[in-house]
């Protein structure tokens, strides 16, 4: 997802619109924009009804409404972040519906992992985990293994 659009308020008759996200966005016309969807639908939307609102790519802080992840001691966790300033950082916890305040350095966010990523994650961490575990330079050779094309041979029963 590269961003969202969101209907501009104003004209009543047009309330039906809602914010969608997108994969692809290009110019059409001076007014316009045309692309796909996040569900892989078309779409064609003019800059006098719709804002585009770039996805947040995990610099700088999460801005309010989006939802990413917060480092947690056991991984990582889905949030919502609800409020920042300069100094404080306001999140809701997905899983528990919690609603926590802290300093903007007291934890890391990242954008939401597609499952692609997830599963690369797991596939390096189970790499890196046998036969013996040799701290981050054994991680990162696995990362580059598996970027390579390395993946686990299956071994079947015949």
């Amino acid at each position: 997802m590269i961003g969202k659009f969101i209907p501009i308020e104003g004209d009543e008759s047009l309330s039906y619109r809602k914010e969608f996200n997108v994969k692809t966005m290009k110019a059409h016309g001076a007014n316009g924009y045309v692309g796909l969807r996040e569900d892989d639908e078309a779409y064609h939307v003019y800059t006098k009804y719709w804002k585009f609102e770039p996805a947040w790519n995990g610099e700088g802080l999460p801005p309010v409404g989006i939802e990413c992840e917060r480092e947690v001691p056991r991984g990582w966790s889905r949030c919502r972040i609800n409020y920042v300033s300069s100094s404080l950082i306001v999140y809701q916890m997905m899983d528990s519906g919690n609603e926590h305040a802290s300093t903007l350095t007291a934890f890391k966010f990242r954008p939401i992992r597609t499952e692609a990523e997830r599963n690369r994650e797991a596939a390096i961490a189970e790499m890196a985990s046998t036969p013996k575990p040799c701290g981050h330079a054994i991680y990162d050779i696995c990362a580059q293994l598996y970027d390579a094309g390395y993946r686990k041979a299956e071994v079947t029963d015949d």
